[in-house]
């Protein structure tokens, strides 16, 4: 299995399922500072990613998930390693 996530495509209402998952505003989550729950943070996104498909995919499935099945999309050019220029 391989989930792609790609932040482009959450919605508001992915956003609120993200922000109740976790317990935190959006804007706090991945900031680096220590207390920031970064794991529960990426459980939120795996589980959000993967019920687009599956909507029996729970957050707890989410948790089950390893590291080397996350694919994050970060729209970059696979050639350069860096991000494509629209326009």
């Amino acid at each position: 299995m391989e989930i792609t996530i790609n932040p482009d495509e959450l919605t508001i209402a992915d956003v609120a399922d993200i922000e109740d998952a976790v317990g935190r505003p959006i804007g706090e989550l991945f900031t680096g500072k220590t207390d920031s729950p970064q794991g529960r943070a990426l459980q939120a996104l795996v589980w959000i990613s993967m019920r687009r498909n599956d909507p029996s995919f729970t957050f707890e499935d989410a948790g089950k998930v390893k590291f080397t099945e996350i694919n994050q999309d970060t729209s970059e050019d696979p050639t350069s390693g860096k991000p494509e220029k629209n326009g």
